[in-house]
């Protein structure tokens, strides 16, 4: 009786002990590195603490036996938060935009696919099965490097079958099939980039953009390209806003050059000079909440050499683009002085504001001018700036005021 009792106590013992996946708590690096000496691939679950399905997934999916059994012996687990250092910059990396993505990648951190959202016990399995008989992303990358030459409609069937046969070992095949001209499945599957874009890694992202040699490839529906277009561009925005969020400059940077090449290859109107003026003001805008106060100071120099030779190059006397380009500097200039007192910053806003008073002499800028020059320790030439100003300025009594408020203060 002992005896029974003891085995009943043991098998419950271990039937309630039962792990599920083990994720290990080390970083990405360690992965690869483990994966690569176990010839193992790589699991990766990211998810936030506020999305519900990603605990739902941990508590009912994840603690499975079967589930634990195969994820253990062919995978190096890792669970990462994407709002932490580490998981944000694999969701960047990857192009996750939703929680929960599972990540499912090769030993050398490739992309073999991903799924999003909850998944049952069997399907999780199902789709863990097929991965171990899928090409990686890189087979992807050299098709479309390959076609990105050739027919632009073409270019876009590895994607669009890659999305379709996703589960199917068979899918490297079925795309040269098409290429052999033994295939016609473009008009089934144009909706590829609409649902699938935003799951690609920004490599990916950047190869299918550069192979869009024309506007209008997507579809012979102008209805299902505007759809298409909104979807990629929407994408982007988000990365971008996110990237800001995180404080993620290289991010911040090469989703700005995705968006730029985007915008190039859809809109036949597409104007350089408004966008480089949008990606200026975000830039800036990043800098000056993280306090990135030299590259602050080099984007404020690019944007107003570039404005003042666009404006020169235009050869206007317009009224009022003088007075947008006057107030541009003049902000640009007031927010350095508070963050600098750098002697080649103060040179800078010395220069231009004498740019914004060539091009109408206003007191605001003999002011700055002023402000440099006291912070470089300058009297004399403030003394001898009150005359020039008072003589020209087109406001000279409200001039007179605020440097003799500037002197009091100094």
């Amino acid at each position: 009786m002992r005896y029974i009792a003891f085995v009943l106590f043991f098998f419950f013992s271990l039937t309630g002990n039962a792990q599920g996946i083990l994720f290990e708590e080390i970083s990405f690096d360690e992965a690869l590195a483990k994966a690569k000496e176990q010839n193992k691939r790589i699991f990766v679950e990211l998810q936030t603490s506020w999305c519900g399905n990603c605990r739902r997934l941990e508590k009912e999916v994840f603690t499975n036996d079967t589930i634990g059994t195969y994820f253990n012996k062919n995978f190096v687990n890792l669970s990462l938060d994407a709002e932490q250092p580490e998981g944000y910059a694999i969701a960047s990396t990857f192009g996750v935009a939703a929680y929960p993505t599972l990540l499912f990648l090769d030993s050398q951190g490739i992309k073999m696919m991903h799924s999003v959202g909850f998944k049952k016990v069997n399907t999780l399995k199902s789709i863990a099965n097929h991965t171990a008989y899928l090409k990686s992303d890189i087979h992807l990358v050299k098709l479309i490097e390959k076609l990105s030459t050739g027919n632009s409609e073409k270019s876009l069937i590895p994607l669009m079958e890659h999305s379709k046969d996703f589960y199917s070992p068979e899918w490297p095949d079925v795309i040269e099939d098409y290429f052999n001209g033994s295939s016609e499945r473009i008009d089934e599957q144009l909706d590829f980039l609409k649902s699938s874009f935003s799951h690609l890694t920004i490599e990916l992202k950047e190869h299918v953009l550069n192979s869009l040699k024309i506007v209008g490839i997507f579809s012979k529906s102008r209805k299902d390209e505007i759809g298409i277009q909104r979807k990629i561009e929407s994408d982007l925005d988000h990365h971008i806003v996110r990237a800001s969020k995180h404080r993620d400059e290289a991010h911040l940077l090469k989703y700005l050059d995705l968006k730029q090449l985007f915008l190039k290859r859809t809109k036949p109107n597409f104007s350089l000079t408004e966008f480089q003026d949008s990606k200026e003001r975000m830039l800036l805008d990043f800098y000056e909440k993280n306090r990135r106060y030299s590259e602050f100071h080099k984007t404020t120099s690019k944007r107003i050499n570039r404005l003042y030779s666009h404006f020169s190059g235009k050869r206007t006397n317009d009224s009022m683009s003088i007075s947008w380009l006057q107030k541009e500097t003049y902000e640009l200039c007031r927010k350095l002085l508070q963050m600098h007192d750098d002697e080649r910053v103060m040179e800078d806003i010395i220069r231009w504001s004498e740019k914004a008073i060539e091009l109408k002499p206003k007191s605001i800028h003999y002011l700055q001018k002023a402000k440099a020059l006291l912070k470089k320790g300058q009297d004399q030439k403030v003394k001898e700036l009150i005359k020039e100003a008072s003589l020209n300025a087109v406001d000279a009594e409200m001039n007179r005021l605020h440097f003799d408020l500037l002197l009091k203060e100094n």
